[in-house]
């Protein structure tokens, strides 16, 4: 593909969402995501190992038999990262809120996708807003950052603990896979404001059962929650 600043130049994409790190774009019926490698943290700044584990991510997701939105292009374009992925028009917790897909049908639909990955070496960050919704369809969308066993081991190994927000990141890694997922997910799921938190956990613990997880949500949302706040990620 053409490179993604000239065609910023010639005026050929529409800006998406514009982040300190991550810029995003509609091309035609594409989404064209651009990661400044050189903006992120020390323990992330590493071209060649960024590019090679989103690549594996998604082969991992797919391999899992996760259903994800189509991949058409992970490269290096300089030091920045460029992913090319299919445009889709709405997300989960929009689907959610505007009752076009039921909040406990398509909570089950996104904790059935993230049971997929429980015997792998992939995870998923399991919040609505990252699986992509389309006449009937919940695809996940986030590949960035790239959430697999290695690339996980690698990036606390590199982090220096010196920042209540660095603390809360190398906490938060274990929080994509089986079993901390499920906590993750409830928390999520609260957050998109239709049932209340316990309504919330009763429906993720309802799921866990029925697929003989054996998992305490109660107190594992606790202990998630109280650090989350403790690190300075969210207010009380």
């Amino acid at each position: 593909m053409k490179r993604v600043e000239d065609l910023l130049a010639q005026g050929e994409l529409t800006p998406l969402r514009q982040g300190l790190v991550k810029e995003t774009y509609r091309h035609k019926d594409a989404v064209i995501g651009l990661v400044r490698v050189d903006k992120l943290n020390i323990h992330d700044r590493d071209p060649l190992m960024l590019r090679d584990s989103v690549r594996k991510y998604v082969d991992g997701l797919q391999s899992a038999g996760v259903p994800i939105v189509d991949v058409m292009e992970v490269e290096l374009q300089g030091s920045n990262l460029v992913m090319v992925t299919r445009f889709m028009p709405q997300f989960l917790d929009l689907a959610m809120r505007t009752s076009e897909v039921g909040f406990v049908a398509g909570s089950n639909q996104m904790l059935s996708d993230i049971a997929k990955t429980k015997d792998t070496q992939v995870g998923i960050d399991p919040t609505p807003k990252n699986f992509a919704y389309d006449h009937d369809q919940i695809l996940y969308a986030d590949f960035f950052y790239p959430i697999t066993r290695e690339y996980s081991e690698w990036k606390k190994s590199r982090m220096t603990l010196d920042t209540p927000r660095r603390r809360w990141i190398h906490f938060a890694q274990d929080y994509f896979y089986y079993p901390h997922v499920y906590t993750h997910a409830a928390c999520d799921l609260a957050d998109v404001g239709i049932q209340t938190r316990d309504e919330t956990l009763q429906l993720v613990t309802d799921f866990c059962q029925q697929r003989g997880f054996d998992i305490d949500l109660k107190s594992s949302l606790d202990h998630y929650q109280e650090t989350r706040v403790r690190h300075g990620q969210q207010k009380h």
